[in-house]
């Protein structure tokens, strides 16, 4: 798309914002309330503001400058570029002193904002953002139709990644002024973990001969205590820093060498799921 076509096409969108929403006008009363003056904010970057006398007596015109030396009659609407003015009136010998801050009367907003959990190890969420303007700079920074950002990274009116779980600030950006600042929370699923509750030594199925720990696909965390007890508190089993992607290291129902007797026997189990996050469980299997 060229140039003139994209400044054409968000002078529409000024000229929109103008018809549906009308312009801003501020109202600056003198210290003798004798005049007001008119000011009346542009809808978007290029275009300028004005500003206007209301006076108390028509007949008497008031005197005015930007600089505090060359007044000129305020006998006519006149008009301002963008930006921070002092506007001096004079009228029956006093002085007033306007500071004047001409700024488009845009605005900006969320179209949307999808937060998707991320996995129980803090990873892979997804946060999808849509923004909309209105407005455009022209011959300043091409800030027209908005900018997103999201964690110091800039993104354009629209922006979907991945995200890991935590609290964030997220904002919409139109220009200097007009700005929204939010702040987001990226939460994270559950580590869900099946714990049996009885093993068979004599199954013909493998894993339901050893007491295993089953994991979500895709999370393989480490097992910091794995410790088998019998009914009066003996320790029968134990295993450090256990990978759960082995399988010989799983208990089998073996006491001291010996195969157990069928009882009910207790578990104390510590799992470090990364980024912090240890999760212990106490429980029962039963061995047959």
């Amino acid at each position: 798309m060229s140039k003139s076509i994209i400044k054409y096409f968000f002078i529409l969108v000024c000229l929109w914002h103008s018809y549906v929403f009308g312009q801003a006008v501020q109202t600056l009363k003198s210290s003798s309330n004798d005049f007001a003056i008119l000011l009346t904010m542009p809808n978007c970057y290029g275009e300028l503001g004005s500003i206007n006398l209301k006076s108390s007596d028509e007949l008497v015109i008031p005197s005015y400058s930007f600089d505090n030396h060359n007044f000129k009659a305020f006998d006519h609407n006149i008009d301002i570029e963008i930006g921070e003015h002092q506007l001096f009136v004079v009228l029956d010998g006093n002085l007033d002193i306007f500071d004047l801050s001409i700024r488009p009367n845009e605005d900006i907003s969320f179209d949307y904002i999808n937060i998707s959990p991320a996995n129980c190890q803090g990873r892979n969420g997804r946060l999808s953002v849509a923004i909309t303007g209105s407005g455009t700079s022209m011959g300043g920074p091409f800030t027209g139709s908005g900018t997103i950002i999201f964690n110091t990274a800039s993104f354009g009116t629209s922006m979907d990644i991945a995200v890991d779980a935590g609290s964030y600030t997220l904002s919409a950006v139109l220009n200097e002024t007009v700005r929204i600042d939010t702040t987001i929370i990226v939460p994270k699923d559950n580590c869900n973990v099946y714990i049996p509750n009885a093993i068979h030594r004599f199954s013909s199925s493998g894993p339901n001969k050893r007491f295993i720990l089953f994991f979500q696909e895709g999370i393989n965390p480490l097992i910091l205590e794995y410790h088998i007890y019998d009914r009066w508190g003996n320790l029968v089993y134990t295993k450090s820093n256990l990978e759960t992607t082995q399988f010989t290291d799983w208990w089998d129902g073996s006491c001291y060498g010996e195969p157990c007797a069928s009882a009910v026997y207790s578990y104390l189990v510590r799992i470090d799921f990364g980024d912090g996050q240890i999760e212990e469980h106490l429980g029962t299997v039963h061995v047959f």
